[in-house]
């Protein structure tokens, strides 16, 4: 069983979207930066290319709870798992939530537009959502994430995708393309970074350590609750850690009503607070993204307090082939707060493969 400590203790969330705020759009090839102000002109030709895929979003989509038959390298058999299937196309874009005690849910709608243009598919971990549970606490990994995601591509006919990874669910995608390269056929990495050694930017970013500070005073007080579930302890986080996560205070509110659609777990959370390590952090993410030579797209919120932008830049300068879209006043949750400037990216680099 490898032993690895997870890189990402993000909250993400479910919630509408707020937006309006300028971006920040930086691309490498020679193409030039440029910055995109809050004008009709911008807001009007978002909301075009946002919409269409809007003409079928009231179709309904395919939900499903697999069966899943296939074993993987580790011998932790692949649980059933919950999957949303959208659209079609010779590419497929496979989302990858994070959490990682969450469900896809807070994700699926924000990339629903891209079914005019692909097969979109987001499923929930094993451990999470309406997916199953690992057979044993050792289950907990992203090996075995890694390794379900094999098995699920190979039962839905997907040779290879185009891999979305949200937060810890990019630590997913980096592991995946590090062994299985020849299945990748893009990568986007959201809110995510591929180090370790941020740390020190974090405690040096004042208004951050403010934040976290009221925050961890809660947290320790839920994390060491005797009567909470490992369920409870999870939603319990994901209310109280909000302002780590979004950085428009005024958003907080209707995050929260949100926050009811999610169907909370505490199998990783459990399995990380009783010592254990989750992820690899031994792997070497910028080489294995270079080595692979596949198409890359970085999208960040310049605020985010959980993975500083710093990180997403550094990455960006390292890739010859990359794109850097960071989106200017938004938080870790950058896909919630500012859903059409974060989505019409998206869109471009899938369109552009």
């Amino acid at each position: 069983m490898p032993q690895s400590l997870s890189c990402d203790a993000a909250h993400p969330l479910a919630v509408r979207g707020f937006g309006g705020k300028p971006c920040c759009l930086i691309a490498s090839s020679g193409l030039r930066s440029r910055r995109c102000d809050k004008t009709s002109m911008m807001r009007t030709l978002l909301r075009q290319r946002l919409l269409r895929g809007a003409g079928r979003l009231n179709e309904p989509a395919k939900l499903e709870k697999l069966h899943m038959t296939g074993s993987n390298e580790w011998r932790h058999p692949t649980p059933d798992l919950y999957i949303t299937e959208r659209g079609s196309g010779s590419t497929t874009l496979i989302v990858i939530h994070g959490g990682p005690d969450w469900d896809h849910s807070y994700i699926e709608p924000y990339v629903t537009p891209l079914q005019d243009m692909c097969r979109v598919l987001s499923f929930d971990m094993r451990g999470c959502g309406r997916s199953g549970r690992a057979q044993s606490p050792e289950g907990y990994h992203v090996d075995y994430v890694v390794d379900d995601l094999v098995v699920l591509m190979d039962a839905r006919g997907i040779s290879h995708g185009v891999l979305l990874g949200f937060s810890f669910g990019g630590r997913v995608a980096l592991r995946f393309l590090q062994r299985h390269p020849e299945r990748v056929k893009a990568l986007i990495l959201a809110s995510t970074t591929a180090y370790q050694d941020f740390q020190p930017e974090l405690d040096a970013w004042e208004e951050r350590r403010e934040r976290y500070g009221a925050c961890r005073e809660k947290a320790d007080r839920i994390t060491a609750s005797p009567t909470l579930s490992a369920a409870e302890k999870a939603r319990a986080l994901a209310f109280d850690c909000l302002p780590l996560d979004v950085y428009d205070l005024s958003h907080i509110e209707p995050i929260k009503t949100a926050l009811s659609a999610v169907r909370f777990s505490g199998e990783w959370t459990k399995r990380w607070l009783g010592g254990h390590r989750i992820s690899p952090d031994d792997v070497d993410y910028e080489t294995v993204i270079k080595l692979s030579g596949v198409p890359c797209l970085i999208i960040h919120g310049a605020k985010d307090m959980r993975f500083p932008v710093a990180v997403a830049e550094r990455l960006h300068r390292t890739l010859p082939h990359s794109r850097l879209v960071i989106l200017e006043q938004t938080g870790h949750l950058a896909h919630m707060e500012a859903p059409e400037r974060w989505l019409l990216p998206v869109r471009e680099f899938i369109d552009g493969l």
